[in-house]
């Protein structure tokens, strides 16, 4: 009825969803996620990424780090607690909504979807700042020795400002970036990172369909290109066995004008006579209307199973219909 809000009723529990539970359910979804103060029972590949970021040097102004064994974080000491805090909160979320989190083959933290995976990163962002003065020089005059070293135009150092990244070219169409900005910290937000994954994950759907579509029709269309070549090809061996036997065949012409010649101006010995078998029947070998006019008229030709129609070392030579 109009005014009233719908009731399913779920046959044999007697289960009513009313618009209040509705209303709970997506409360619960976008309800900022709790993030607690200290590091509690740090995942294991946050715990590595601790460990590893106790024995690193800064450089540039954030930790050097290994990030083909250590999630990719990139952090200055300074605000190291808040990054493993940061990616710990995240990494169990995403656990529990039974999804993983793994390192790659090519230095990448990667989020492991249903429909594949997809690389983020964690980075404390840096700004230019101006080097340290240069040492003061030593009193005594000129004639004491002073080397200045050189100096950069400037040095790169933490801001405390956090951007959490997820691959862009593989989410186009979605947000795939969020940051400390003064309306809200990184830590506010993470919860409209858990809503971006359906979108994720339909937007990765729809790119695996456009390229299953893709490769379906270049295989089709390579297909028809391979046929047309095989076609080609076994015209081309047909055509080239048809030469090969008019050749054969104008040879044993010419040779048995040849052997008509000899017999007729030899003598009519023994010698002559059994040259003369032996070259009539060279002549029956090579002649193909004599030896086997099956052979002649058989169009069958071998084409390699491994033949494509590409270009090779090999070239056929070219023939009379080139």
């Amino acid at each position: 009825m109009k005014g009233q809000w719908p009731v399913g009723i779920f046959i044999g529990s007697a289960a009513v969803l009313t618009r209040s539970s509705e209303i709970n359910l997506m409360d619960k979804q976008v309800r900022p996620i709790a993030v607690p103060a200290q590091l509690l029972k740090p995942h294991p590949l946050v715990a590595e990424l601790q460990a590893a970021a106790r024995s690193a040097q800064e450089e540039k102004g954030v930790l050097a780090l290994n990030y083909s064994k250590v999630l990719r974080v990139r952090t200055s000491t300074r605000c190291l607690a808040r990054a493993l805090i940061l990616i710990n909160t995240l990494i169990k979320e995403f656990k529990s909504r039974g999804y993983e989190v793994r390192i790659g083959k090519r230095a990448e933290t990667q989020l492991i979807l249903e429909e594949g995976e997809i690389s983020f990163r964690l980075d404390e962002r840096t700004k230019q700042a101006a080097p340290p003065p240069p040492p003061p020089r030593p009193k005594g005059g000129w004639r004491t020795p002073f080397h200045e070293p050189w100096r950069p135009a400037f040095v790169l150092v933490a801001t405390g400002e956090f951007t959490l990244a997820f691959e862009r070219y593989r989410l186009y169409g979605c947000r795939h970036s969020w940051r400390d900005h003064a309306g809200a910290t990184l830590e506010s937000q993470l919860h409209e990172v858990m809503a971006a994954i359906p979108s994720w994950e339909a937007a990765l759907r729809t790119r695996r369909i456009e390229k299953e579509s893709l490769e379906l029709k270049a295989r089709d269309a390579e297909a028809r290109r391979v046929a047309t070549a095989r076609e080609q090809e076994i015209l081309r061996l047909q055509r080239a066995k048809l030469v090969s036997d008019l050749s054969a065949w104008e040879h044993a012409e010419r040779l048995r004008r040849f052997i008509t010649a000899v017999q007729e101006v030899a003598s009519q010995d023994d010698e002559t006579r059994a040259w003369l078998d032996w070259a009539n029947s060279q002549v029956r070998m090579l002649d193909p209307l004599r030896s086997s006019l099956s052979a002649v008229t058989n169009l069958d030709v071998k084409v390699a199973d491994s033949f494509t129609g590409y270009l090779t070392w090999d070239e056929p030579e070219k023939g009379w219909w080139s």
